[in-house]
């Protein structure tokens, strides 16, 4: 039983949540993008201070470890090691994807055949996606997929699959003929859908060394040149 600051900043959205015994008892949020740096720390003091909790108060800090945006979790790792660091409480880590799917199979649990797919965008045709059945059980790793007509084709001929996520539009340009792939708008990352997986990852003491963890990013980074720099570049090879 733990008392337990979960960060969430794999996606545009950045959400923290104060979790007691494994419900989300405070929650802030914010679903601009590009917020994460100026307003992760800030959302951290509010419900500490709002709740009338210390940070030595915490049993631990989970982070949604990935896979999902470089910046984002980069951020988010940053903040919960310094914390760590900080008050000497231990470190989890929940992957993105398996919390995300937190918010779906409680509403479609009593539906037969079914499995879960919890989906974060990539560039062009590409998604970070995994299968889960509605015990939580894995049934596709977490991976990247690129999309195309016959793709998750194997699953869908035998389950009705429910696709959500930050791309769950891109998913849904490929397979809208597919009369077993449904779609859930509004389904996004949140540190809410942490609080069950963090609580019982606590009570397993499954804590990540501080000093090594990395998170989960799946893809290599890419760094890629501003346009104008671009430009510039090419002028002076001419």
């Amino acid at each position: 039983m733990g008392l337990i600051l979960n960060i969430e900043t794999t996606t545009f959205i950045c959400s923290v949540a104060l979790s007691k015994n494994g419900e989300a008892i405070s929650l802030k949020e914010n679903k601009q993008n590009l917020q994460h740096g100026r307003l992760l720390t800030v959302f951290i003091n509010q419900i500490l201070k709002e709740n009338k909790i210390q940070a030595i108060d915490l049993d631990a800090v989970a982070i949604s470890a990935g896979p999902g945006s470089f910046t984002g979790l980069r951020i988010g790792t940053a903040v919960a090691k310094g914390f760590c660091y900080a008050t000497g409480i231990p470190l989890i880590a929940i992957n993105t994807l398996e919390a995300l799917v937190q918010a779906v199979i409680p509403i479609y649990k009593n539906e037969k055949n079914t499995l879960f797919c919890p989906i974060i965008n990539l560039r062009g045709v590409e998604i970070h996606a995994a299968l889960f059945n509605k015990n939580n059980q894995l049934i596709l790793e977490p991976s990247i997929i690129q999309l195309h007509k016959e793709s998750f084709s194997s699953f869908l001929k035998k389950h009705k699959i429910y696709f959500f996520g930050t791309g769950f539009g891109k998913c849904k340009q490929f397979l809208t003929t597919h009369s077993n792939a449904k779609f859930l708008p509004n389904i996004n990352a949140s540190a809410a859908y942490m609080s069950e997986l963090s609580e019982k990852t606590f009570n397993q003491k499954k804590f990540q060394d501080i000093a090594y963890f990395s998170p989960n990013y799946l893809k290599d980074f890419v760094p890629t040149k501003p346009k104008k720099m671009q430009i510039i570049l090419s002028n002076l090879n001419k």
